[in-house]
């Protein structure tokens, strides 16, 4: 099992108030570090930047841009787990992300 210290986390949506919320929403986890952006531009920078370990597809990314995204993701970053998040609030959102720790066997050391 791999033990991280601090779980880095973007999310990518296309709404400036829902990510707004997603971002607060991330943040308010203790050891959880997230950041939101609206633009795929924003995205590929912030990828660039920080060893991400989870990256969120978010609400507003059209279909014919998904797939591009993704494969530029993992080109920067081939080890980011990316996972669509459909929204639903604060209790689904961490559900997910611990999903996707304990799939992914990781865990957060505390």
């Amino acid at each position: 099992m791999k033990v991280i210290d601090t779980l880095h986390i973007l999310a990518i949506g296309r709404n400036p108030a829902i990510m707004a919320v997603v971002e607060r929403l991330l943040n308010s986890h203790e050891h959880w570090k997230g950041l939101s952006v609206t633009s795929n531009a924003a995205a590929l920078s912030a990828i660039e930047q920080t060893p991400y370990n989870i990256v969120l597809l978010c609400a507003g990314i059209p279909a014919a841009e998904e797939d591009t995204l993704r494969q530029a993701l993992l080109q920067r970053q081939p080890q980011v787990i990316i996972a669509q998040h459909y929204g639903g609030g604060s209790g689904l959102l961490e559900s997910e992300v611990r999903g996707l720790l304990a799939a992914h066997n990781i865990s957060l050391s505390l």
